[in-house]
């Protein structure tokens, strides 16, 4: 058990639908605001040596406060509450943590000692 339950806690955090969910909003709002920011820099540079004056009007995130969503975003990703993390965070408060770790992480074995899982199909 000492040898993989890092990675059993690891792959509970990390397959999480919930951490995947909320990376996949993160990313989405720092390109946003990623091309949002390289958009008007662009026009700077632009309307510094152009006569004629650009506006972001045909900027798809014209309307849109990117760096505000992605702050947002953010702060959701940082408050986030993984349930396979609570389940953990009870075992290891308990005495007897490592049987309890145990038992949310090994494969439990079916009635006629297969794993679950295993035999079927």
């Amino acid at each position: 058990m000492r040898d993989y339950s890092a990675i059993y806690i690891a792959n509970a955090i990390l397959d999480a639908p919930e951490t995947t969910f909320a990376v996949a909003a993160v990313v989405a709002r720092a390109r946003d605001a990623g091309y949002r920011a390289g958009y008007t820099e662009c026009l700077t540079h632009v309307n510094a040596v152009s006569e004629k004056i650009f506006t972001d009007d045909q900027c798809p995130l014209r309307e849109v406060e990117a760096k505000v969503e992605l702050k947002a975003t953010t702060d959701a990703y940082v408050a986030l509450v993984v349930p396979a993390l609570a389940q953990i965070e009870e075992c290891l408060a308990a005495d007897d943590y490592v049987d309890r770790l145990r038992g949310l992480f090994e494969p439990k074995e079916s009635v006629e000692g297969e794993t679950e899982g295993e035999g079927q199909g």
